[in-house]
C-alpha cells in the first residue's frame, strides 16, 4: 500500500486541507525512515506497524531527538490515522496504534500576546503601511487564520458605521462562519479599500499585481516585525490573542467558539477546543512565579525586621 493511496484517502474520504495532508505525509515518512534505518525493518505498509515499534519510536523522539511532547503526540496521532486507513482498506484488522498512549503534558492556553506586547505592536504599526496595519488588526480584531486572510475577498466584507461582518467562506476543515467586527476595524478597512472598484477582488493583493497576497508574504511581514520589536510571535498568535481577549472580556465560551470557527462537523460549538483559552499560558505561569519570589523576599525582610526588634 503506497503513500499516494493514503494521500487520496485523506483528501477524498477525510476532507483534510492540503497543508494538513502535506504535514501528515511528512510525519509518516519520517516514521518509515526511522523504521527502515534505525530498526532495519522493511516497511511494507500498515501491517509492519506494531505497538512495540511505536513505543520505541516514542522513546526515540523523546530521548534521542529531544522533541517536545506536543511534537511527539502529533507524530503518534498521524501514525494512528495511518493505521486507521490500513483498517479501512483491509490491510490490517485492528488499529494497534491506539494501544500506545500519548505523552501527558499540562494543558496550557495557546500562546497569546500579553496586553503590554499588544500595545507595543500597535504603536509600532503606526509607522508601517496601511496594508500592514490592516493585516495586523484583522488578526487581533477578527481572529482570522493566515490562509483565511489571504483568501478574503471584498465581497466577503459587510462594512457598516456601527460595525461589520467578515464572511469566512472556507475556514479550516471547510467550515463557514461569520465574524463580527468592531467599528474601529471597519473604519480601517474602509480607509484601506477606498478607491477599489473590483468589488469581488481579493482584499490583500500581492505587490503591483491583481493576484492575492501569499501566506508566505504575510508570514515574512510578521518575521520582520518581530525582529524589529524583539519578541516572538506568529500571525496565528494574533488569533490566539483574539480568542483569549474575547473570553477575558466576558464573552460566553459558546459564542467565542462560533466566531473562532471551533465547530464540530454537525455545526455545534466545539467547547473543548475553546476551553483551552481559559487556562493559564506559560507567560502567565512565569509571571506568577516571579510574583511569588517577590512575596518571599518581602516576607524575609519583614521577618528580619521582627528579629531585630
Amino acid at each position: 500500500m503506497d503513500l499516494d493511496t493514503f494521500e487520496r484517502w485523506m483528501d477524498e474520504r477525510q476532507g483534510y486541507d492540503v497543508k494538513t495532508i502535506l504535514a501528515y505525509l511528512r510525519t509518516i515518512k519520517q516514521f518509515i525512515k526511522w523504521v527502515e534505518e534505525e530498526r532495519e525493518i522493511d516497511f511494507t505498509g500498515p501491517e509492519t506497524i506494531t505497538a512495540g515499534l511505536i513505543r520505541d519510536y516514542r522513546t526515540y523522539l523523546a530521548i534521542i531527538s529531544k522533541k517536545e511532547p506536543a511534537t511527539i503526540n502529533k507524530a503518534l496521532q498521524v501514525i494512528r490515522i495511518y493505521s486507521r486507513w490500513g483498517v479501512e482498506e483491509g490491510a490490517i484488522k485492528t488499529n494497534t496504534a491506539l494501544r500506545v498512549q500519548y505523552i501527558e503534558e499540562p494543558l496550557l492556553a495557546p500562546k497569546s500576546l500579553p496586553e503590554d506586547y499588544v500595545d507595543v505592536l500597535r504603536d509600532a504599526m503606526k509607522s508601517e503601511s496601511l496594508k500592514k496595519r490592516v493585516l495586523i488588526e484583522i488578526g487581533l480584531g477578527a481572529g482570522l487564520r493566515v490562509s483565511e486572510v489571504t483568501n478574503l475577498r471584498i465581497s466577503d466584507l459587510k462594512l457598516k458605521k456601527r460595525g461589520g461582518e467578515i464572511r469566512v467562506r472556507v475556514g479550516k476543515g471547510f467550515k463557514y462562519r461569520t465574524v463580527p467586527m468592531a467599528p474601529d476595524l471597519v473604519e480601517l478597512l474602509q480607509e484601506y479599500l477606498h478607491g477599489r472598484t473590483d468589488k469581488d477582488g481579493y482584499v490583500f493583493l500581492a505587490q503591483n499585481t491583481d493576484h492575492k497576497m501569499s501566506t508566505r508574504a504575510v508570514q515574512k511581514m510578521v518575521e520582520n516585525l518581530r525582529d524589529k520589536l524583539g519578541f516572538y510571535f506568529t500571525y496565528h498568535t494574533l488569533r490566539h490573542t483574539y480568542c483569549a481577549d474575547l473570553l477575558n472580556s466576558g464573552m460566553k465560551i459558546t459564542d467565542v467558539a462560533i466566531v473562532a470557527g471551533h465547530l464540530k462537523k454537525n455545526g455545534m460549538p466545539n467547547i473543548a477546543t475553546t476551553a483551552r483559552y481559559v487556562m493559564s499560558n506559560q507567560y502567565e505561569l512565569a509571571k506568577a512565579v516571579r510574583k511569588m519570589a517577590r512575596w518571599r523576599q518581602k516576607r524575609a525582610g519583614q521577618n528580619k525586621g521582627d528579629e531585630e526588634i
